[in-house]
C-alpha cells in the first residue's frame, strides 16, 4: 500500500505542482521537491524489498532482487532526464538493501551485495550517460527550432526589404518625373528673364530644385546599393583631371563658404569605376562644405606609393571625436546638424562613401580629432597607361554653332516640353516623341543624323534599351545615348554598350556635358 501510495504521490506532484506552468522562480522549487520524492520512492522500495528478504528462501531473495533492479533500471532513462533525481532514487533504493545483504547475508550469497555495488556504478554511469543524450536531443530539438524561426524571421525581413525596394522603385520614378521636368524648365525659363530680380528669385528656385532632388537621390542610391542593382564599370581613369572638373562646379559653394583648396595632384592614371568614385569625393566634398566653419581649408593630394595611388582628402575644420567615428557612417546621422536643416541633406552621404568603397574594392582610412579636422585616405590600382590618352575633352560653353541633331523619347509630355525647349536655346535640333515608332517616322524626313539619343527607360508598353536598338539601327549608327531612369533596378547590357545612364531628375548640366563631349 504505501509503495503504491508513493506512485500517486509522484503523479499528483507533477500534476498538480505544474497545472499553472513552470516559471524561473518555480522550477527550482519544483525541482528540490522532486529529488525528495525521487528519494522517498527509493527508500520505500528498498525497504519494501528488505522486508521481503528470507535467507533460507531464495524466491524472496529473487523478488528482493528483481523490485530494487526494476526500480531503478525502469527509473534510469526518465529521470536521467534530471540525474540528481535519479541519483536519489538509486541510492535510496540500492544502498540499504547492499548493506543489509553484506553484513547479514549468509556468505554464500553475500557476493550478491557486491553485485549490488557494481550494479549502482554501472546505473550512474548509464544515467550519465543517458543524460547526455537526451540533453543532445533537447539541444538538437532547440537549435532545428531555432532555425526555422530564424528562417521564418529572416523570410519576413526579406519580403519587408522587398516591399520596401519595391515602394521606393516606384516612389522614386513617380517623383523623379515632375523634378526632372522642372530642371529643365528652370534652365530654359533662365535664358527668358532679364531682370536681377527674376534672376535672384529663379536662383532660389532652383536651390529648393536641386536639394528635393538630392534628397531623393540619396534615398535611391542607398536603395540600390543595399540591393546590388549598382555594379562597378572599371576602366583607365585620369583621376586629376576628373577631380579639377568637379570642384569646378562646386567653386560657388566653395566660395560663399570661403574655403580655400590646395591641390597636390600628380598626373597619374587609376583604374576603378570613375563615376562612383567620383561620387565619393563629391560626397566628400559637399560635407566639407556643409559643415565645415568659414574659412577651412580643403587638401587634396593624389600620390604614388608602394605601386598604388594614393588618394586624399583633408580639411582643418572642427573634426569629429573618437567615440563618434563608428557612428557618422551611419545613415540618417548628422553630428553637425542638430536642427535638421533640409538643406544640409538626409545624412546618407558618408554611409553611401562607406558602401561604395567596398563596392569598388577600395581600402579606404578615416581619421578625425576634435579641433584638428578630418581626413580619408583612398588606396587605388595604379594603371602605367599613357595618361594622356585617358584626358576628358574640355568642355564647349555657349551655343553649339554646328546645330546638332538631338532626338528625344519620352512619355511625359512634360519632360519632352522643357527638355526641348532648353536644347534648343543650346543651339540644337530637336525632335521628340512618346515612341519609338513615331521617332522612326520623323527621321525618315530628316537628312541629318543625330548626334545623341536621348530615351526615357520605361516608356509606354516599350523598353528604353529596345528603342535605342532601334534607332541606331534605323540610322545605320552606333549613336551614342542617354538613358533617363527614375527606376532602381534593371540596367544588364550596359557594360559594352556606348549608353550614359542618368537617374531622373538629371540634372541639365551633365546633358549639356555629355553633348559637349561628342559635338566637335
Amino acid at each position: 500500500v504505501l509503495s503504491m501510495s508513493m506512485v500517486l504521490v509522484t503523479y499528483l506532484y507533477a500534476k498538480l505542482y505544474v497545472r499553472e506552468g513552470l516559471t524561473r522562480e518555480t522550477v527550482y522549487r519544483y525541482l528540490r521537491g522532486h529529488i525528495i520524492i525521487c528519494c522517498l520512492t527509493g527508500l520505500v522500495w528498498g525497504s519494501f524489498a528488505t522486508y521481503l528478504i528470507d535467507w533460507n528462501s531464495y524466491f524472496s531473495l529473487f523478488m528482493a532482487s528483481t523490485i530494487v533492479f526494476t526500480i531503478t533500471a525502469g527509473g534510469m532513462l526518465p529521470g536521467s532526464a534530471y540525474q540528481p533525481g535519479y541519483i536519489g532514487l538509486a541510492t535510496c533504493a540500492l544502498l540499504p538493501i547492499t548493506l543489509y545483504w553484506l553484513l547479514t547475508a549468509p556468505l554464500a550469497v553475500r557476493l550478491i551485495g557486491l553485485g549490488f555495488l557494481v550494479y549502482y556504478f554501472l546505473g550512474m554511469l548509464a544515467s550519465s550517460r543517458a543524460e547526455i543524450g537526451i540533453r543532445e536531443t533537447i539541444a538538437a530539438r532547440n537549435a532545428n527550432n531555432l532555425t526555422a524561426e530564424l528562417q521564418r524571421q529572416n523570410e519576413i525581413i526579406q519580403k519587408s526589404i522587398e516591399e520596401k525596394n519595391r515602394f521606393l522603385a516606384a516612389t522614386s520614378h513617380d517623383l523623379s518625373q515632375p523634378l526632372h521636368a522642372q530642371g529643365f524648365f528652370i534652365k530654359a525659363l533662365r535664358n527668358s528673364l532679364t531682370e536681377t530680380g527674376q534672376h535672384a528669385l529663379l536662383d532660389k528656385l532652383e536651390t529648393s530644385w536641386r536639394m528635393q532632388g538630392q534628397l531623393l537621390e540619396g534615398l535611391v542610391d542607398m536603395t540600390r546599393l543595399d540591393s546590388g542593382a549598382i555594379r562597378p564599370q572599371f576602366s583607365v581613369v585620369n583621376l586629376k583631371a576628373d577631380i579639377e572638373t568637379l570642384l569646378e562646379e562646386f567653386a560657388p559653394a566653395l566660395e560663399r563658404a570661403a574655403i580655400t583648396v590646395k591641390m597636390d595632384m600628380e598626373n597619374i592614371a587609376v583604374f576603378t569605376d570613375p563615376t562612383l568614385f567620383l561620387r565619393i569625393v563629391r560626397n566628400l566634398v559637399s560635407n566639407v562644405v556643409k559643415f565645415t566653419p568659414q574659412g577651412t581649408r580643403l587638401t587634396l593630394t593624389l600620390s604614388e606609393e608602394e605601386g598604388q595611388a594614393l588618394f586624399k582628402l583633408e580639411d582643418n575644420g572642427n573634426g569629429i571625436s573618437e567615440a563618434e567615428h563608428r557612428r557618422v557612417f551611419e545613415e540618417y546621422v548628422q553630428l553637425a546638424n542638430a536642427d535638421r536643416d533640409r538643406e544640409k541633406g538626409l545624412g546618407l552621404g558618408l554611409s553611401i562613401v562607406k558602401r561604395l568603397a567596398s563596392l569598388l574594392g577600395v581600402d579606404m582610412q578615416f581619421t578625425s580629432e576634435i579641433g584638428k579636422g578630418t581626413a580619408f585616405a583612398f588606396t587605388l590600382p595604379l594603371s602605367f597607361e599613357d595618361v594622356e590618352s585617358v584626358i576628358a575633352t574640355p568642355q564647349a560653353d555657349g551655343y553649339f554653332s554646328s546645330l546638332p541633331l538631338v532626338v528625344l523619347v519620352d512619355d511625359e509630355k512634360d519632360i519632352r516640353d522643357s527638355m526641348s525647349a532648353l536644347l534648343t536655346t543650346w543651339g540644337c535640333q530637336v525632335i521628340s516623341a512618346p515612341s519609338a515608332a513615331e521617332i522612326i517616322r520623323m527621321l525618315d524626313n530628316t537628312l541629318a543624323l543625330p548626334k545623341l539619343l536621348i530615351v526615357d527607360k520605361r516608356l509606354e508598353g516599350e523598353d528604353g534599351f529596345a528603342v535605342i536598338s532601334a534607332l541606331r539601327e534605323e540610322v545605320n549608327e552606333e549613336t551614342p545615348a542617354i538613358l533617363m531612369t527614375g527606376d532602381l533596378y534593371g540596367f544588364e547590357g550596359l557594360e559594352n554598350e556606348d549608353i550614359h545612364l542618368m537617374t531622373k531628375p538629371a540634372d541639365p548640366d551633365s546633358v549639356r556635358r555629355i553633348l559637349s563631349d561628342l559635338v566637335v
